[in-house]
């Protein structure tokens, strides 16, 4: 028997637009404590928004790659950065460039 892995996605806006944008669309979703100041994977500190699932996010990021970035956590580990989840087939993701 494998034990299910606990997935965890998140927004970083790169400008106070962005980050309205994003804090509007949670608004009665989510509460305000899925904002947060957090140390990635990269070691880089990034306020990052906790959402619901990868295709919330996702939206964000097709919208406009240049102000969104998504990151993703696995069992409570450091948020990793997704910008090589470019192109989904069936349940295979694909690593781009």
């Amino acid at each position: 028997m494998t034990k299910e892995r606990n997935t965890k996605w998140f927004l970083h806006c790169k400008d106070g637009a962005s980050n309205e944008s994003v804090a509007e669309a949670m608004n009665g979703l989510h509460g305000t404590d899925n904002f947060k100041l957090t140390t990635c994977a990269d070691g880089v500190l990034r306020y990052l928004y906790e959402v619901s699932d990868y295709q919330f996010a996702k939206r964000f990021v097709n919208k406009n790659k240049k102000l969104f970035e998504m990151f993703v956590s696995t069992d409570d580990g450091k948020p990793k950065d997704c910008g090589f989840l470019e192109k989904k087939i069936g349940s295979v993701f694909l690593k781009l460039g």
